[in-house]
């Protein structure tokens, strides 16, 4: 299945005040996530067509996003980032 990515404008906003290398980092692996969303995250909570996730990227923080099923769009929610 191919999914869409969507970027929150809140998680947005944590990349634009990161590093050039850590946002880069990040960007990075957000926009890996549609080719596989299920097996990239760990699970933190599913209803329904939504599946809420996180993925950690090393000791630079974490990815949280939801799978919407119903419209084959992963969403990145928000950006914890260590730095």
């Amino acid at each position: 299945m191919t999914y869409r990515l969507v970027i929150d404008l809140e998680a947005a906003k944590v990349v634009a005040e990161m590093d050039d290398i850590a946002s880069e980092l990040f960007l990075l692996a957000a926009l890996d996530l549609p080719n596989n969303p299920h097996q990239l995250g760990r699970v933190l909570q599913s209803e329904g067509a939504f599946t809420r996730y996180s993925f950690a990227l090393g000791g630079l923080g974490l990815i949280l996003y939801v799978v919407d099923e119903g419209t084959s769009t992963v969403t990145v929610t928000d950006i914890i980032w260590t730095g």
